[in-house]
């Protein structure tokens, strides 16, 4: 420290130390006289008395110095707390990169687990876009065979109803066909008991003809015929004549009919009248349109009643019995009639008596 000046005193003298290490005050044990300079050695300190006045009473400045050695021990001694503060602290450094190397270490093997899970997540990922990608594929895939099954339904639907409609078509035809066959049965059946009744009375004409023992030759008998609506009974060659009799005034009303022609009652009627004349109902509804569109036809009657014959003549099957037993008891060359019969009616009825030419002959007045 530097010395201070002292203050002035009348009476005695103070003496002020000053260190410059401990900054301790020294108190002298006796008074300094004016002037006088005395050196006091205490330990290892050197005391320097001094004056720089030599009037009154003076300050006294003392300076404590040190040895030499005593700052280099000092310093040794700060050097070795800093040394001792270094290894403290290189220690600490030393506990503190273990610590860090462990926290590495750690986290290393933390990090290599976390990559471990970070490839087992992607590989479980891409596995899941695998399957994700399969399951597109076969929804796609199962989507277009469920459209391709949905086409083959709808088509297989289409050929249904179009076989469905043919169904109806041919239930609905066939269902015709059928009340027209069951007109058709109904109008026979009314002809099969007309012919039964006729077939009556003729047995009764023949029982007559029996009962009377009349000399009745056996070429009346074989050649015999019935007319179905009035039952008169006559030989072939007079029912020829009396038929080309009316054929003939027939063909000079109408020159136009042809007598050598065999469908020469055939007509054409339209579509839309035979589509309705399928039923019997129907076709009597609409009989006069079909009488109207038809050509006249010539009228045949009976020689003996003049009742309109409008079917072919039937053989009396009675008669030729009675024609075979009369052949018997006189041996001679039977008729040859019978052979040629039907073809005998067809110069006068074409047909077999079905079909629109019959109808006309019913209806045509």
């Amino acid at each position: 420290m530097p010395l201070q000046q002292p203050r002035k005193s009348t009476n005695t003298a103070v003496i002020q130390l000053s260190s410059d290490d401990e900054g301790q005050q020294i108190t002298p044990s006796r008074q300094m006289l004016p002037g006088s300079m005395n050196t006091t050695s205490t330990g290892h300190s050197i005391i320097e008395l001094s004056s720089d006045d030599e009037d009154g009473p003076k300050v006294i400045s003392l300076r404590k110095r040190k040895p030499p050695f005593e700052d280099l021990r000092q310093e040794v001694k700060r050097l070795r707390g800093e040394n001792d503060s270094l290894l403290t602290q290189r220690d600490l450094m030393a506990e503190s990169v273990q610590n860090l190397t462990e926290k590495l270490t750690t986290s290393q093997s933390g990090l290599e687990e976390s990559e471990e899970r970070v490839r087992s997540a992607s590989a479980q990922v891409e596995r899941l876009q695998r399957l994700v990608q399969t399951l597109e594929e076969n929804h796609e895939f199962e989507n277009k065979e469920r459209q391709r099954q949905i086409h083959g339904l709808q088509g297989q639907l289409k050929r249904n109803e179009h076989l469905v409609d043919n169904t109806q078509r041919t239930v609905g035809r066939l269902t015709a066909e059928l009340v027209s066959e069951a007109a058709k049965y109904k109008s026979l059946k009314v002809d099969t008991d007309a012919m039964r009744q006729h077939n009556d009375v003729l047995n009764n004409q023949i029982s007559e003809l029996r009962s009377s023992n009349l000399d009745i030759k056996k070429e009346d008998l074989h050649d015999s015929v019935s007319l179905p609506e009035c039952g008169h009974t006559f030989c072939f060659a007079c029912l020829e004549r009396w038929f080309n009799t009316a054929k003939d005034a027939h063909k000079q009303a109408y020159p136009h009919w042809d007598t050598e022609d065999p469908n020469r009652d055939d007509f054409d009627l339209p579509r839309s009248i035979r589509r309705a004349a399928r039923s019997a109902e129907q076709a009597s509804d609409i009989l006069p349109d079909i009488l109207a569109l038809a050509p006249p036809q010539p009228k045949y009657s009976c020689p003996s009643c003049r009742a309109r014959v409008r079917f072919r003549p039937v053989e009396v099957f009675s008669f030729k019995t009675v024609s075979q037993a009369v052949a018997l008891s006189q041996p001679e060359e039977p008729s040859t009639v019978e052979v040629t019969q039907n073809d005998f009616w067809k110069s006068f009825w074409p047909n077999d008596g079905t079909g629109w030419r019959e109808v006309i002959r019913l209806y045509q007045p």
